[in-house]
């Protein structure tokens, strides 16, 4: 839930919300991480670039990360390399959290069918004034 009201604050859908859910900082480690071909890439390139692969729960929590870095970019530049990058992060994250492409689609389905999609611009006050 935490990561949900941060990408909508990212958004600028509430401001309000910052402070009661944490920011993402702009660099959330020292490390990020990085597509799979390019320590090959940075090699053929002789760049020398340290690369550090990392154990599972940690590629599961960067992972994270990097979705909000990717976020980030399609704000500033919404264009379908930015879209690409993104569905390459969702992509991995259905895999690493070991979530079934059929599943993930079947309840993405069912839910546009019964609470409509995102596309007619409908929104709500996150944090209605008292």
């Amino acid at each position: 839930m935490k990561l949900l009201f941060s990408i909508i604050c990212i958004f600028g859908l509430s401001s309000a919300c910052l402070p009661a859910f944490g920011a993402f900082p702009e660099r959330e480690c020292e490390k990020k991480l990085i597509r799979d071909r390019l320590p090959e890439i940075y090699a053929a390139e002789g760049d020398s670039t340290p690369v550090q692969k990392v154990d599972r729960e940690t590629q599961k929590e960067m992972i994270l990360a990097k979705l909000i870095e990717e976020l980030r970019e399609f704000r500033e530049t919404p264009t379908a390399e930015e879209m690409a990058d993104l569905r390459e992060v969702l992509y991995a994250m259905q895999i690493l959290f070991g979530l079934s492409e059929e599943e993930v689609e079947r309840i993405q389905l069912e839910k546009r069918e019964r609470k409509g999609s995102f596309l007619e611009g409908f929104a709500i006050q996150v944090n209605p004034p008292k």
